[in-house]
């Protein structure tokens, strides 16, 4: 089986699972150095009540409580919300200096309701940012925010003049499972044992260089990214 969220327990004690979507604990380290790193102490968070949004809370507030942040708000809402007014207005009146977006896929959504408000306030994701149909959303509120992401603006743009479009988020991830697994099915015969043991080892993808960990999973670069208007660039 290939996983493609972030949470650890699609892989955790799976013989047959492989998960090659950064872990919530690589990409949330990964923004705190990155794009916090200490510039901000007041720090609100707001997530949907979903598999995947609920393991990136929950390991932010590990990771940002012990380094020393104060989260002045952690507001969770239901599964398909769109409606972020009253989260907004309770957000904004903990005085944050920046929110972690978490929502998927509804981050769009809660930029253009910021927007609307006229709250200038950064507003920091991870890989919920890159998917051009909450950018379409926002209406300018996840332009030039920044978020985290696997290193593959090449491909994205390789992507997008091939199609005229982007890929949908973690695209890259999952283009990099299906080659793996084809050219594992080629190696092992068909075998399955054969098959996990050549998936389960580093490779290098479009999304860069992936380090297995042992687990059924691999750690893979972050980079600081943002959505400039027209296009994913990379800051970091």
């Amino acid at each position: 089986m290939i996983g493609l969220g972030s949470s650890a327990d699609i892989n955790a004690n799976k013989q047959w699972v492989v998960r090659y979507v950064p872990s919530s604990s690589l990409l949330i380290s990964a923004m705190e150095k990155q794009i916090l790193n200490s510039k901000y102490k007041r720090v609100a968070i707001i997530w949907n009540q979903a598999d995947g949004p609920k393991a990136n809370a929950e390991q932010t507030v590990k990771t940002l409580t012990a380094a020393g942040y104060n989260i002045v708000a952690n507001e969770s809402v239901a599964k398909g919300e769109t409606d972020f007014r009253t989260s907004v207005t309770k957000i904004k009146s903990a005085n944050p200096e920046v929110v972690i977006v978490l929502l998927s896929p509804q981050a769009g959504a809660f930029a253009k309701q910021v927007q609307d408000v006229g709250w200038k306030i950064p507003l920091v994701g991870i890989i919920n940012f890159e998917s051009t149909g909450q950018i379409k959303i926002a209406n300018g509120g996840l332009d030039n925010q920044l978020y985290v992401g696997d290193k593959n603006a090449n491909f994205l743009d390789e992507y997008y003049t091939k199609y005229n479009m982007y890929p949908a988020t973690a695209g890259d991830n999952l283009y990099d499972a299906v080659i793996q697994l084809s050219k594992a099915n080629i190696a092992s015969n068909g075998s399955n044992l054969s098959v996990m043991k050549y998936l389960k080892k580093d490779f290098v993808g479009v999304s860069g260089e992936y380090k297995y960990l042992g687990d059924g999973s691999y750690d893979i670069r972050q980079v600081v990214k943002t959505w400039n208007g027209t296009k994913f660039i990379e800051i970091i």
